[in-house]
């Protein structure tokens, strides 16, 4: 059976896709991002995998006949949202929404998978979204999991929406259509308290699901099989044993703050007190390649518990700047995101600053496939549900 293609845009570190690959086995087909950090990766680590680049200058019509993907991944520009930013919101030149929208409309994925900062609740984006997706056509469920929660020693809450193409035109070979004007004004069309979304079936008369209760598939893909297993291994280093992974429930049930975590390393937004509390404490000054012993202090049971889970040590937090100085290592972010060893750092050519922001504007894939391993859960129980 033939792998399910995905396509991305605003891959970045394209930890979405892994997540993809991982939950769906999607290989990537395209991806778009102009950023030149982010597009000398890309080429690294998929050198047979084109670059659209420029998402607001592609032809959404073409690509979907040359190639049309089952899976569509999309981390939207936060920085619009984000509280490190000005918060201009919808009116910020970087608000792309509506590119977006113009290349699902085109490309009719069956699946999408989105990401976004908390921010974009409060913001009003998250709403925008959810009535844009009603309108394509796709019913949709969403949660917030901070990336403590799969066992990284740092919070990073994150926004995960997933939605499913509600008619079975999506298909590969099938026609490719939008629901109709009036067919976004279902049930829980916006995004409601329960944190999901549908509109009406396609097909009012129940014949394509009659038709597939009965075992006839014709003109339907192939389902690939996704992966329904733990994603992060239930690792026991030091007595210290990962928890249970838990994500924002759709009825609105709280998540647990710490899930075994130290409570100060889950204080730490974002590594800066990491760094902070480490500084005293490190290795050897000549540790050039920043991977020497460290005593972490208050944080060690999380760090030892994210070394577990990825198989590999931490990298110390600081190395030898070009000035003498110290810096931030670059592969300590890298390594707290869960991207494998050298993913950023090793890409020949990128600069410091690139490695940085590269990290600092990625997603955990661990918390990434949680997230969408439990709103696939929810939609189809409420798919169950409705029929």
């Amino acid at each position: 059976m033939t792998a399910p293609r995905s396509g991305s845009l605003f891959t970045g570190t394209a930890a979405l896709d892994m997540a993809a690959a991982e939950i769906f086995g999607a290989e990537l087909a395209w991806c778009a991002d102009l950023d030149d950090g982010a597009a000398a990766l890309l080429a690294h680590h998929f050198p047979d995998v084109p670059n659209l680049g420029d998402i607001t200058k592609v032809d959404w019509d073409l690509v979907a006949k040359l190639i049309w993907v089952y899976v569509l991944t999309l981390g939207w520009p936060c920085q619009p949202f984000s509280l490190a930013g000005k918060r201009k919101g919808a009116d910020d030149e970087r608000a792309l929404w509506p590119e977006c929208e113009r290349a699902i409309r085109a490309l009719r994925p069956r699946y999408l998978l989105l990401e976004n900062v908390p921010a974009v609740v409060a913001a009003g984006e998250l709403e925008r979204v959810a009535t844009s997706l009603a309108t394509c056509g796709y019913r949709f469920a969403w949660c917030c999991l901070p990336a403590a929660a799969v066992g990284a020693p740092h919070i990073r809450e994150r926004i995960f929406l997933l939605a499913v193409a509600e008619d079975a035109d999506s298909a590969a070979g099938g026609e490719r259509r939008s629901a109709a004007p009036r067919q976004a004004e279902g049930r829980r069309s916006r995004a409601d308290a329960r944190r999901r979304g549908r509109v009406p079936a396609a097909d009012p008369a129940g014949e394509h699901e009659r038709r597939l209760a009965a075992g006839d598939r014709r003109g339907e893909p192939e389902e690939p099989a996704r992966d329904r297993g733990a994603s992060t291994a239930d690792a026991d280093s030091d007595g210290i044993r990962q928890q249970p992974i838990a994500v924002a429930r759709g009825d609105g049930a709280p998540v647990p703050e710490q899930l075994g975590a130290d409570p100060a390393a889950n204080a730490d937004r974002g590594g800066r007190r990491l760094l902070e509390r480490s500084e005293p404490g490190l290795g050897p000054r000549d540790d050039a390649d920043g991977r020497g012993a460290l005593d972490w202090a208050g944080y060690a049971s999380a760090i030892r518990r994210w070394e577990a889970i990825l198989g590999r040590p931490a990298p110390v937090p600081t190395v030898l700047g070009a000035r003498g100085g110290r810096v931030l290592n670059p592969a300590l972010p890298e390594w707290m995101m869960g991207l494998p060893d050298g993913w950023i750092t090793a890409v020949p050519g990128l600069t410091r600053a690139q490695q940085l922001k590269l990290a600092g504007n990625g997603v955990v894939k661990h918390q990434a496939v949680a997230a969408y391993r439990y709103l696939l859960d929810v939609l189809e129980r409420d798919a169950r549900e409705a029929a």
